[in-house]
């Protein structure tokens, strides 16, 4: 008989944490399909509700439309100088989350019980199960409230995942990680020494293992996408440097700024290319439709849990460059990886930016080693 397995949610990760919602739904779709039991749950007051998404909710990650910003470079700094942009930097509101509630059955017993997000455990009165585990994304907010001890925002956001942690390796069963680098960088801060921590095998994300490619356009689309680069984690101020090494015609951008906004207009000031789209929110086949148009992805991120946008570009048959830091150099070729000198990183994209791209090649070996399959027999062989 198929394992159960129930996913605790809140409204911060079906409206704010963008990231952390696409895995659980990659995970939990991966285990529909081979039709385990899967339900979430969220805390309503003192009661559970089993919450049911609608299909189109699901595939896209929480996003009801795609929103584009500007189609260029100019109109970009002119709306970004002159507009109140308020309403674009803000989430998904829990007003527009499509789902239904429906009855809780506080009987039944679950195989597995998940905490999507380290501040979850404060949910009370757990769901019945033989085992109950915490996901671990990253330890970014402790690593980062070292160097800014004052910010009480990061000192709470750390607290909280602190107390997540520790709570699923004191109470509950113990810690799933993303990646084997987060478990080694929880294991410096001493997180799962009692009940240990166990790496979930890395899939693609929803909607991404049935991308088919187009083999017959072979030809160098002179286009480099980035993956939500206005963060300063992700190596926001490096990249008009290399963008502009580039032979490109055209720039695509997706994902909101999680920054100040002169950083984001210092960096359109500082990108050559005036023709540009950036979306702020796309469904998830205008993000296929988005990657396949595009040459590279260059994504020099310095602190990552997974490094999703990778395993995306791949599976739509699209080259990548990425900083040599873990986890980013576990998935990619090494041919893939940017130098540490800027000069010679330069190189790179610029020869990146003139190559015919064996896309199959990328598409074939993302499905192959990232595929589904994999994460249902670590369920089945492993006993979690």
């Amino acid at each position: 008989m198929s394992k159960s397995f129930c996913f605790i949610i809140d409204d911060s990760i079906l409206t704010t944490h963008h990231g952390v919602r696409r895995y659980i739904f990659s995970i939990a779709e991966s285990l529909k399909v081979y039709n385990y039991k899967v339900e979430f749950l969220k805390k309503n007051k003192d009661k559970w509700d089993s919450i049911v998404f609608n299909d189109n909710y699901f595939i896209n990650n929480g996003f009801q439309s795609d929103i584009k910003f500007a189609d260029s470079r100019s109109e970009i700094l002119s709306k970004l100088k002159n507009a109140k942009l308020n309403k674009y930097f803000d989430g998904i509101s829990t007003e527009s989350v499509n789902y239904e509630t429906r009855s809780f059955s506080s009987d039944f017993l679950y195989d597995i019980c998940i905490l999507c997000a380290p501040w979850v455990y404060k949910s009370q009165n757990l769901p019945k199960s033989k085992k109950t585990y915490c996901i671990a994304y990253d330890v970014i907010p402790n690593r980062y409230y070292f160097a800014k001890p004052s910010d009480e925002g990061l000192k709470s956001f750390a607290a909280e995942h602190s107390n997540g942690y520790t709570w699923a390796d004191d109470v509950a069963d113990g810690i799933l990680c993303i990646s084997d680098e987060t478990k080694r960088q929880c294991e410096i801060f001493g997180f799962g020494q009692k009940k240990g921590l166990k790496v979930i095998p890395t899939i693609l994300p929803n909607g991404f293992e049935k991308q088919k490619i187009n083999c017959d356009d072979d030809s160098i689309c002179k286009t480099v996408i980035l993956a939500a680069p206005f963060d300063e984690r992700k190596g926001l101020k490096l990249i008009p440097d290399l963008v502009n090494s580039g032979d490109f015609t055209k720039l695509i951008i997706f994902g909101r700024p999680r920054c100040d906004l002169k950083l984001v207009q210092d960096f359109y000031e500082k990108i050559d290319l005036n023709e540009i789209e950036w979306w702020f929110d796309i469904c998830t086949e205008k993000q296929i439709e988005l990657y396949s148009r595009s040459q590279l992805l260059i994504f020099p991120s310095i602190s990552e849990g997974l490094g999703l946008p990778i395993l995306e570009a791949y599976a739509c048959g699209v080259s990548t460059l990425v900083s040599d830091t873990q986890p980013l150099n576990r998935l990619v070729f090494e041919g893939d990886l940017l130098d540490k000198e800027l000069v010679k990183a330069r190189q790179q994209v610029r020869q990146r930016s003139n190559e015919r791209i064996d896309k199959i090649k990328f598409s074939t070996h993302a499905k192959k080693r990232w595929g589904s399959n994999n994460l249902i027999k670590w369920v089945e062989d492993y006993d979690i």
